[in-house]
């Protein structure tokens, strides 16, 4: 981010048009950009621009192919991101693309223009030896079993936490309840129960909520408003007998950056926000977790990666700030 930023202002001062892009809303945010389909129709007719693409990891096959089409009308790319620590899009579960290696190829070569600059310091947080450690798990020698082995006996020391990483969404759900049921009982709180979702249309579904002034939630739309945008975080500011007044957190925690207070009553907030006392470790993704300790679940869960491992581990800036279930 600070790289990015330092990019912009020397783009700006050489009076040079760009444009920012990353898949998703929170990485978007803290880019100080848009989302790679917006970007897509901002620059459908420009040429010679620069565009800066950030969490390069969570772009999809798809997406690099129209990107290469605007590399062949003369734009520049400066691609920022962490292509072996972070999970790949949904898509390649299913695609041809080559993820693994696309890092290394002829096509990024060319989109790049054969340049790469390897970013070493660290910035999320004081302790060096936490990242130092996090950055040997990168040995593409060492297979998903040993990282974790390895981790387990690093982050060892149990600590009640503020999150928990999970792999699939009935545990999210499941640990949520409990959760924020025990949170509750020490807060002056209001209850709202599951909306009715249909079946099949999303998979992060709602559940029942316990909602008290301070309580921080995840925003859950299909379409972003004026109001919600999917992934992003929410503080409930104030309750009232009808209404939930919350506001929207910026990912970098700065307070003169987070948005303006907003009302949505308990229905609209049961079907567009959801608890994250558990995320998943998808969605946890180009956040950083400020407000206590994280657990990691589900190592042994048969599509856990080194990759889970790696972002569960990053979301943290302190080492003692995580422990491994």
């Amino acid at each position: 981010t600070n790289f990015i930023r330092a990019f912009k202002h020397h783009l700006e001062e050489s009076g040079e048009k760009y444009y920012t892009g990353t898949v998703t809303h929170v990485a978007a945010t803290i880019a100080e950009g848009n989302t790679l389909t917006h970007c897509r129709l901002a620059l459908r007719n420009k040429k010679n621009v620069w565009f800066i693409i950030d969490e390069c990891s969570f772009t999809s096959a798809l997406q690099w192919g129209w990107l290469a089409r605007f590399r062949f009308v003369g734009c520049k790319f400066l691609i920022v991101g962490d292509f072996a620590g972070q999970l790949l899009p949904i898509s390649s579960q299913y695609d041809a693309f080559d993820y693994e290696n696309v890092e290394y190829s002829d096509f990024m070569h060319s989109m790049v223009n054969g340049l790469r600059i390897d970013l070493t310091e660290y910035f999320r947080g004081q302790d060096k030896s936490h990242h130092e450690f996090v950055t040997t798990l990168y040995d593409r020698n060492l297979d998903v079993h040993n990282a974790v082995v390895r981790a387990k006996s690093r982050y060892n020391t149990k600590v009640e936490p503020h999150y928990h990483l999970v792999m699939s969404h009935p545990t999210r759900v499941r640990i949520n309840g409990k959760v924020n049921k025990r949170l509750s009982e020490s807060k002056e709180c209001v209850f709202i129960s599951t909306p009715e979702i249909r079946q099949g249309s999303m998979v992060n579904l709602p559940q029942d909520m316990y909602i008290w002034s301070g309580l921080k939630l995840l925003g859950c739309v299909k379409r972003s408003d004026t109001q919600t945008t999917n992934g992003r975080e929410y503080e409930v500011t104030r309750t009232t007998d009808t209404q939930f007044e919350l506001r929207m957190l910026h990912p970098d925690g700065d307070e003169d950056k987070h948005g303006q207070p907003f009302l949505l009553t308990y229905e609209e907030t049961a079907i567009r926000m959801r608890l994250q006392h558990a995320l998943c470790y998808y969605t946890s993704q180009g956040r950083t977790f400020r407000d206590g300790p994280c657990v990691l679940h589900d190592t042994k869960h048969r599509h856990f990666t080194k990759r889970h491992l790696i972002v569960g581990l990053s979301r943290c800036g302190e080492g003692c700030d995580v422990y491994i279930k």
